[in-house]
């Protein structure tokens, strides 16, 4: 697909979760011999922060180029209701992440912690 060779592609079929999407992606890159300096990061945008916080933590020599996928159609066709939770859901993520060891602690704003709270009531009224 856009004229990249299969032969040219490595999976990393193992992870369970997004941390270990990026640690035993970059394992599965070193025992194909690859020693990245430097990546394209590509990811969902909303999971884009805690990606680059993943790689700041886990491997702070490789500069990261963040380079977010478009929503796709099975996110898009979520009905709004799950879409907003499943993005409600990525901040859910970051204390667990980060005390597992995983990504390097997000800071978020009390404004924006407080309009997550107040999304999290409604979605709760709605459902």
């Amino acid at each position: 697909k856009n004229n990249v060779l299969e032969s040219d592609i490595i999976l990393e079929p193992h992870a369970t979760h997004a941390g270990e999407n990026v640690t035993l992606g970059m394992k599965a890159l070193q025992e194909n011999g690859i020693r990245a300096k430097c990546l394209v990061l590509v990811c969902r945008s909303f999971m884009m922060l805690r990606a680059l916080a993943t790689f700041k933590k886990q491997f702070p020599h490789i500069i990261c180029f963040p380079s977010p996928s478009p929503m796709s159609s099975d996110d898009i066709n979520l009905p709004k209701l799950n879409l907003a939770k499943r993005l409600l859901g990525e901040f859910e993520r970051f204390e667990p992440y980060y005390n597992e060891g995983f990504i390097e602690q997000i800071n978020v704003p009390e404004h924006i912690q407080t309009a997550i709270h107040d999304l999290r009531e409604v979605l709760r009224f709605l459902s």
